[in-house]
């Protein structure tokens, strides 16, 4: 990375960072630690699932998700919503000036079922976009409220693609060498990126995107093979069918999403030793990155 950029770059995840402790502290949660943060409560370091909202979840068996709760794993976002109750969810806020969103209190609702509070997952939490109070952020059960983690985040500075893999191997070998604030996640305006980060960082050497689809199809939620399905949830979280994921515009981001996936798969392995692969042939990701084996055993 050029020593200007990546000036700028550090400059910006210190920012970052200080905006991140400012809001974690006025909520009443913790820094994420990146470094010492026991965020998945195991010592199992070897496989991450990360659980997207891509159609393919409805092709998972009920032992696709044996197989799931063998390892660990990350919900995004609206994943709340999913019977399965994962590790750790990762949420954002949602802008929202006038009262309570009605999306958020469904997703609060759904973070109160039995199942829920007795797992008692870690979550992640991204700082808020604008100022505190403007923002609607998650009202987390008292059950779940010790183990909420605000983080902050920090893109790339280069435009261009093919300084992209040269900059995100510096950029991890800074994260690496513990330059970085340790509150804040490399990003690119899409919640996998900083949770394929995380998951560098806290060792995992198998990182496995489900759900991650990119491609045109629904939800799983607003699938017709659905299992559980609800007409909240249409209401909540539509999608106007037959587009692009959204992820793959470059207005709110400085790469599609699928760019930044496949430069992190290169510079994971010849970093971290780790491997990025996917949870279906379906997603617009197995064209260039292995498909995982449902069949094997996990350590």
């Amino acid at each position: 990375m050029a020593p200007v950029r990546f000036r700028f770059f550090l400059r910006q995840a210190r920012r970052d960072s200080r905006v991140a402790s400012q809001i974690s502290a006025s909520l009443g949660y913790r820094d994420l630690n990146i470094e010492s943060t026991d965020l998945f409560k195991s010592s199992a370091r070897e496989s991450l699932f990360i659980l997207g909202s891509g159609s393919s979840i409805n092709d998972l068996s009920a032992e696709n998700f044996q197989t799931i709760s063998r390892g660990v794993s990350i919900g995004i976002n609206v994943w709340a919503v999913h019977p399965f109750v994962p590790d750790v969810y990762s949420f954002e806020s949602a802008s929202q000036l006038d009262g309570i969103a009605g999306e958020v209190e469904f997703l609060e609702e759904r973070l109160r079922r039995p199942e829920v509070l007795e797992k008692c997952p870690r979550v992640v939490l991204l700082r808020q976009r604008i100022a505190p109070g403007e923002t609607q952020i998650i009202r987390f059960p008292s059950a779940l409220r010790e183990g909420v983690f605000v983080y902050g985040r920090a893109n790339l500075v280069t435009r261009l693609e093919k300084n992209l893999r040269r900059e995100l191997a510096l950029a991890m070998d800074a994260f690496s060498a513990e330059r970085m604030p340790s509150n804040v996640l490399l990003d690119n305006g899409a919640s996998v990126v900083r949770l394929i980060m995380l998951g560098l960082l806290q060792g995992f050497k198998e990182i496995i995107l489900v759900g991650v689809d990119l491609d045109e199809r629904p939800y799983f939620w607003l699938a017709e093979n659905y299992a559980f399905p609800d007409p909240q949830l249409a209401h909540f979280f539509p999608r106007r069918s037959g587009l692009p994921h959204d992820t793959l515009e470059t207005t709110s981001r400085p790469f599609p999403v699928d760019t930044v996936i496949l430069a992190l798969a290169d510079t994971a392995e010849a970093t971290f030793g780790a491997k990025i692969v996917v949870g279906s042939s379906d997603s617009l990701l197995a064209q260039q990155l292995s498909v995982f084996d449902w069949e094997k055993t996990l350590p």
